[in-house]
């Protein structure tokens, strides 16, 4: 009967050995997670766009009227007008959490076909042209299909 209890002693000190390795393994697991989102939470403040975007897909994942930010609105508006199709199957498949039309449309207001840009592009290229950082960098073609 001693020799039982000295083995099951043994034993569960073995266990308790093994679980408190598995739960610092946890934790180190959840503190690298954390870390990753601290990250790219850096990165985004520093207006990287992708870092922006991963943001916005993590804080909008769960909401019914999601907020975008400026920079993801910008490239969801690129991605639409290169494929309206792409966009809105990862739209409704869920794949992406991302604006909807008339989202994209509020911010560069709706094309109607005309020459030439509406009023409200014409602002926003001012906008744009004011940010650049150096005056070559204001030197481009834009070139509209």
């Amino acid at each position: 009967c001693a020799k039982k209890v000295k083995t099951m002693k043994k034993n569960l000190k073995t266990l308790c050995v093994k679980m408190n390795e598995l739960k610092s393994q946890l934790q180190e697991l959840k503190l690298s997670g954390i870390q990753d989102f601290l990250v790219i939470k850096e990165a985004a403040a520093e207006n990287d766009t992708l870092a922006v975007i991963i943001l916005d897909q993590v804080l909008n994942f769960a909401k019914k009227k999601p907020s975008w930010k400026e920079a993801t609105i910008r490239q969801c508006i690129v991605a639409r007008n290169m494929s309206p199709g792409t966009y809105e199957c990862l739209r409704s498949s869920r794949t992406l959490k991302l604006p909807c039309r008339k989202t994209l449309e509020k911010y560069v207001g709706p094309c109607g076909g005309q020459v030439g840009f509406s009023d409200l592009v014409e602002k926003r290229l001012e906008i744009e042209k004011e940010n650049l950082p150096s005056p070559q960098s204001r030197m481009c073609s834009l070139v509209i299909d």
